[in-house]
């Protein structure tokens, strides 16, 4: 198992809130409706480009992967994940 040091969860912290800065402020001119909206169809998106089994691993729309890994409605392309290869779960 691969593990990060402090310093490198120090780092990973980093670019991730520097990654939600930067979305942040790319969706500030959407109202908050506008914002659910492109929510629902980025995530359409992304499961449409879903492929088989692995695959679906490299389809990210840069989340928390707290959220993404094994939590049923934070990911639309975990879910589906989920739901086509239960067996994978």
């Amino acid at each position: 198992m691969i593990v990060l040091t402090p310093a490198g969860r120090v780092a990973a912290e980093q670019v991730c809130q520097a990654r939600a800065e930067v979305l942040e402020r790319a969706t500030a001119v959407l109202s908050v409706a506008e914002r659910r909206e492109f929510d629902r169809l980025v995530g359409k998106m992304l499961v449409g480009m879903m492929r088989g089994p692995g695959a679906v691993r490299w389809i990210c729309r840069l989340c928390d992967t707290g959220i993404c890994r094994g939590s049923p409605g934070g990911c639309p392309v975990g879910n589906a994940a989920r739901e086509r290869h239960p067996d994978l779960a």
